[in-house]
């Protein structure tokens, strides 16, 4: 089959090497019809924890309800919808509202649901946008003729939703690309992506995605293979626009018409994209992007030049994390320029994203690996801070990665979701899957580094008692603790005449965290780690399995002369760098009390079968590396599911996914990408744990009924597999993997009915414990 989307460009080059476009015509764009309906009945559920009305949806059983009370205790209303479709707010927890239109067999809509959960049309929901911004749009595949538009929000919140129709199979939504800045003066290429909506209810193959070498076009002709596009779903396409010449004045308009087209398609599809040249500078503040080794996908980032930019010098990094709903280069932006030092802001692969941890944290390093690649950086010189959401990022990147950076330093942070946001405590494989989310029990990582803690005592967002706390609690582990709080300041706060804002450029501070240094080698340290599959480096030191998958691993390690040695606690098994060990001088290495045998490169220490750090779980690593849901049928509540999980990947992870048949399967996939198997026979899959499914779900001698998410090692890499019994396939519906909130263990059986069946986190032999 053709080529995958990858992390590199699969086929690209000047006009000479463009290869010849398909032999259908371009689609004659025309502006989508409005087809939102006006008059709506908006519902209160009886009881917020028996959702009666997506039931009703998922058995095609919904109508238009009646005003009053109805036989299920739902309460509805007559609703208008204002402008952009907003109505609301609505009382109660959850709230339902039905927009009563006619919708035929295989028309093609598109639409949005803003600050909503789901939009429906038929039976098979696709992600509302939790957010406020209007320019995320979701395919509404009609499978059946329709007399009703659902979405489904939280109570105390006006949600809006606006649907569309087109002729059109591909939507480009150009509304949405990824920001970049194109420099006066330079011919830098940059990569951009372009949300690409799937009107069409199966999978595409044979995608290509070009730059058209058009009159005004500013960017050299270019062609990239994209793979696959999921059945009616959104996914972000990544393009790379390379200038043709370097732009000349500030404010020049510069276009790139980009294109797309897929092997059975009656059309190609393309939209003008345009950008506005920016002033060279030093010190400017910049919008950049980079492929993600995560999913291939295109990810922003800002960065601030130092003032008087020496090409040859080796700058300090200040690696900045944004808060919720900042741009990144709206972060970076928020400091002056320094003549020592870098201003890096990552995407928190969305302005609001993760809670910079699973994705959030995985774009953060991956930012900071492309960033000191880009840039001349001084590995020893590298300061973590950030504000808010990324004060808690702060805490939390810092804690799980204390190897990255000599300093910590978050504004106006919270320490986890239990302390900032009540949410309950997780129990059982739960807690396990979500430990690292705990930044307390992971502070005495930070013993040898500095802290500095800034917080408003006014703060109305998150409350002073918040970094009061975390600067207690770093007191227990380290004397390197600094703490500032500002009287009367709230959550944001200058008056410092100073550029940058003070409440995160920090005169005393930026002045304070110039005096530290990072030895990213070090063998003194303590190090506690969560699990291997997410904190796995520290040092010279990789774990790569627990011996008990329910707990933390430590190591202490220490240095006497030319000898080092390590005390390991719940490590199965870890790699030892024996070339940098040699490089300081070690001649000598014991491990808990027993001689090893140093050598170059890698030196493994217990046994090399079983779980490793890449390989491992929980269920969110699968999709922490290159990833292809694969589904048995070309449509269906599995493809729909995989659908479904590729448009809530797009909008809130900005990412790119993969989605294919069964059929479409070869070794070249298996070997590239993390295979999600959605509803595939277990005959087929061959799974490599002690799990089964087919009429029942099996694990181990147990069985049951309902859904089952799994991990599982295939062909040196991780597989999953998400499947139900018949009856209980849209319980699918009611787990959504990709939550920094919601981290699944590596086994789930879940019942929408019933709640959790099952859950565990194998052992590192992927042995049920």
């Amino acid at each position: 089959m053709r080529g995958w989307l990858s992390l590199g460009v699969l086929a690209c080059g000047g006009a000479e090497d463009v290869a010849p476009e398909r032999d259908v015509p371009v689609w004659p764009f025309e502006e989508a019809e409005s087809v939102t309906p006006r008059n709506w009945r908006v519902g209160t559920l009886a009881d917020d924890s028996n959702d009666v009305v997506r039931a009703a949806i998922e058995q095609g059983s919904l109508g238009w309800p009646s005003e009053g009370v109805d036989a299920d205790g739902t309460t509805w209303r007559g609703d208008r919808a204002g402008e952009f479709g907003a109505l609301g707010p609505h009382p109660g927890a959850f709230a339902w509202a039905v927009g009563r239109t006619t919708f035929s067999a295989g028309e093609r809509l598109f639409g949005r649901a803003s600050r909503a959960l789901d939009l429906t049309v038929g039976r098979v929901a696709q992600p509302g946008y939790f957010y406020g911004d209007r320019n995320r749009l979701v395919p509404l595949p009609v499978r059946e003729d329709e007399s009703r538009v659902a979405v489904r929000g939280f109570g105390g919140r006006e949600f809006e939703v606006e649907v569309w129709r087109t002729t059109a199979e591909l939507w480009l939504n150009v509304e949405d690309v990824t920001p970049v800045d194109f420099v006066v003066g330079e011919a830098d290429a940059q990569w951009i992506a372009l949300p690409v909506l799937n009107l069409m209810p199966v999978a595409l193959s044979g995608v290509t995605a070009r730059v058209v070498d058009v009159e005004g076009s500013a960017f050299e002709p270019m062609e990239f293979e994209v793979g696959t596009l999921p059945g009616a779903a959104v996914t972000h396409v990544p393009v790379q626009l390379i200038p043709r010449e370097a732009p000349t004045v500030e404010e020049q308009e510069l276009m790139a018409m980009v294109q797309v087209s897929a092997d059975g398609l009656s059309f190609k599809y393309e939209r003008p994209v345009t950008f506005t040249a920016r002033a060279e500078a030093d010190g400017a503040n910049r919008w950049r992007t980079f492929r993600s080794p995560v999913d291939g996908s295109v990810q922003s980032w800002g960065v601030r030049a130092p003032a008087q930019l020496d090409p040859d010098e080796g700058y300090a990094r200040n690696f900045w994390l944004q808060g919720a709903g900042v741009g990144a280069a709206g972060q970076s932006g928020s400091y002056g320029a320094k003549d020592w030092a870098y201003v890096v802001a990552p995407t928190n692969r969305h302005p609001f994203g993760f809670d910079w941890e699973e994705w959030g944290r995985a774009n953060a390093l991956a930012t900071l690996d492309h960033a000191m690649e880009r840039f001349a950086t001084d590995p020893t010189r590298v300061y973590l801070t950030g504000h808010s959401m990324g004060g808690h990022g702060t805490w939390h990147v810092g804690v799980t990665t204390p190897g990255r950076f000599a300093t910590v330093a978050p504004s106006a942070g919270w320490e986890s979701f239990y302390t900032y946001g009540n949410t309950p405590r997780p129990e059982g494989a739960f807690a396990r899957a979500r430990a690292h989310s705990d930044t307390r029990v992971y502070l005495e990582n930070l013993a040898r580094r500095g802290i500095y803690v800034i917080h408003g005592d006014a703060d109305d967002n998150v409350p002073v008692s918040e970094g009061r706390r975390m600067v207690e609690l770093s007191r227990e582990v380290t004397e390197n603790v600094e703490y500032h709080e500002e009287p009367g300041a709230g959550h944001w706060w200058d008056g410092d005449p100073a550029p940058g804002a003070a409440c995160v450029d920090f005169p005393p501070m930026m002045e304070w965290i110039q005096d530290w240094t990072l030895d990213p080698t070090e063998l003194d340290f303590s190090f506690r780690s969560p699990s291997p599959g997410y904190s796995a480096t520290h040092s010279v030191v990789t774990l790569q399995s627990a011996t008990d998958g329910g707990a933390d691993v430590i190591i202490d390690a220490f240095r006497d002369g030319d000898t080092w040695s390590l005390t390991t606690n719940n490590a199965r098994s870890l790699t030892i760098d024996g070339n940098a060990l040699m490089a300081k001088g070690i001649a000598n290495l014991t491990v808990d009390g027993e001689p090893i045998p140093l050598a170059d490169g890698p030196i493994e220490v217990g046994p090399e079968s079983g779980k490793r750090h890449d390989v491992h779980g929980p269920f969110a690593q699968v999709m922490r590396s290159p990833f292809c849901f694969v589904h048995a049928e070309a449509d269906g509540p599995f493809a729909q599911y995989a659908g479904w999980l590729t448009s809530f990947w797009s909008n809130l992870a900005s990412g790119s996914a993969c989605s294919v048949t069964v059929d479409q399967v070869d070794d070249a996939l298996r070997q590239s990408h993390n295979l999600i198997w959605v509803g595939v026979p277990e005959s087929v899959v061959e799974p490599t744990v002690d799990v089964g499914w087919g009429d029942t779900l099996r694990v181990g001698s147990e069985t049951y009924e309902g859904v089952m998410f799994v991990v599982f090692p295939a062909n040196g890499r991780l597989n999953a597999a998400i499947v139900g019994t018949p009856g209980h396939e849209y319980d699918m519906f009611g787990i959504n993997p990709i939550s920094s909130r919601g981290g699944l263990p590596d086994v789930l059986v879940y019942r929408r009915d019933q709640g959790t069946q099952f859950s565990a986190i194998f052992d590192g032999d992927w042995a049920l414990p």
